[in-house]
């Protein structure tokens, strides 16, 4: 045993004297190659991300009740769906001016209805530890009812760039406790604006 523990002190130290020295110019290059071969495994990755994004989303807009569909029910936002005579909560398909493409949403018609859930969190089983590019189109389960989920950024820069919105936060503790804040002129920039939040 000591004699592997010294082994692998003298390795290290080897590789640590090693990479002090001096790189000779074709390391260099061979270093750089093997970085642009990652790059662009990265840039391969995150194409292939997006083109399951867009998959994902027409999956989804496959499995929203045939209720929910057609274009006299594309609202702008979930108080049109509200004020159009749908008083269930549930699913919802919305397009916002400025949106490239309809969304699928969740409206909650309780607490005067109308409200747009854009963010879900129960029990931490979504992962809300992600890329940039994630938040900016969302993820997570908008299908199921204990599903968490984040929206996205572009969907609420385009729902709050419509007009005055109130935000409500419902929250509630493990013990059933529950408590809310609301806040008036709820807006979401842009990317350029670096999808800033903001609110009275």
């Amino acid at each position: 045993m000591m004699t592997q523990l010294r082994t692998s002190l003298v390795v290290l130290l080897h590789l640590a004297l090693s990479a002090a020295a001096p790189v000779p110019c074709d390391e260099k290059v061979t270093r750089l190659e093997e970085e642009i071969r990652g790059l662009k495994n990265v840039i391969h990755n995150q194409h292939r991300y997006i083109l399951e994004l867009h998959r994902s989303q027409s999956l989804q807009l496959q499995h929203l009740p045939s209720s929910h569909l057609g274009a006299e029910n594309l609202y702008r936002d979930c108080s049109e769906v509200f004020g159009g005579g749908k008083v269930a909560s549930g699913l919802y398909l919305i397009r916002p001016d400025g949106s490239p493409t309809a969304l699928s949403v969740y409206c909650d018609m309780n607490n005067g209805g109308g409200w747009t859930v854009f963010q879900r969190r129960r029990d931490g089983k979504e992962n809300f530890d992600r890329a940039w590019v994630e938040y900016k189109h969302g993820f997570g389960d908008l299908f199921s009812p204990d599903g968490e989920f984040w929206l996205g950024n572009e969907p609420l820069h385009h729902l709050t760039a419509q007009g005055n919105y109130d935000l409500r936060i419902n929250m509630e503790d493990f013990a059933g406790n529950e408590r809310y804040a609301e806040y008036k002129n709820f807006k979401v920039g842009n990317e350029k604006k670096k999808q800033a939040f903001g609110g009275d």
